[in-house]
């Protein structure tokens, strides 16, 4: 495995603009289908605070979700590595995190990846990479990117990965060959990073005729959408299939306040032109 020596500066926002609202009451549904209502505090700058404390998420999950996933920036990386511990199971057991699974089961619809070379972005502690094991599969080779070197441990760790790459999306170009990837498989990061030209590094990694599942939440897909125009009107890539809407945290009910939800879709997408 390649150390994971480098990375870049800040990351913009953690689940930036998630959620908001004044006051009322966060309810957080329990795996039964139950609901709990908690109270709401109002922190320094006046917006709702959940408290889920008797969730029994860990300290840095119940910080993250009582302040709505909102972080600054230059706060990112350190929130990521000092909740790489505790990452999976905060955010399956507690939050509810639905895409990842969303994400393996339109990979493997669209990508089987058997045998072939993958590309995980943002990959953090590689819980995608190991949904795809868990269901028999096997690639060639399973290459990772994500910011923080602490969730990158975890994923080390799974020994499923064949490379892994501690770097900033918006430091170009990305540490990998181009034309080499079959498919690549990017859930949840692009939220963070304002750049929309990122999508150019994800043409340029993949062969011709290979596919990219990328999810876009619905509050971030608009900084996306021209570029993405523009790289389907070039004939870069093509849409292939579009999930339906989703939430992505389904333990979370955001009671009076349904537009702060986290909504997100599976976008597949066909590179189509062959880089330099």
């Amino acid at each position: 495995l390649k150390r994971l020596d480098h990375w870049g500066g800040g990351v913009v926002g953690w689940l930036n603009g998630v959620v908001g609202g004044e006051g009322g009451a966060v309810r957080l549904v329990e795996s039964e289908g139950t609901a709990m209502e908690r109270p709401v505090k109002q922190s320094l700058d006046g917006s709702a605070t959940a408290v889920i404390a008797s969730l029994s998420a860990s300290e840095k999950g119940t910080e993250l979700t009582n302040s709505r996933f909102k972080t600054a920036k230059e706060d990112v990386l350190d929130a990521y590595d000092k909740w790489a511990d505790a990452y999976e199971k905060d955010t399956i057991e507690k939050l509810g995190f639905s895409s990842p699974s969303r994400c393996v089961e339109t990979f493997l619809r669209y990508c089987p990846p058997d045998g072939k070379d993958i590309l995980d972005i943002g990959a953090g502690t590689g819980l995608l990479g190991q949904m795809i094991c868990a269901k028999g599969h096997k690639a060639n080779t399973f290459d990772a990117m994500d910011l923080s070197p602490k969730m990158l441990q975890h994923l080390v760790k799974k020994g499923i990965y064949s490379r892994a790459e501690a770097w900033n999306m918006m430091e170009y170009p990305w540490p990998f060959p181009s034309n080499h990837y079959d498919g690549s498989m990017c859930n949840g990061v692009l939220i963070y990073v304002d750049d929309p030209g990122c999508l150019e590094e994800f043409v340029r990694l993949t062969k011709p005729g290979g596919v990219c599942v990328i999810m876009f939440r619905h509050d971030g897909y608009p900084t996306y959408e021209r570029k993405d125009m523009e790289l389907r009107a070039r004939g870069a890539w093509e849409l292939v299939h579009k999930t339906p809407d989703e939430r992505n945290f389904k333990c979370i009910d955001f009671g009076g306040n349904p537009e702060d939800d986290v909504i997100f879709n599976q976008w597949v997408f066909r590179v189509l032109e062959s880089s330099p």
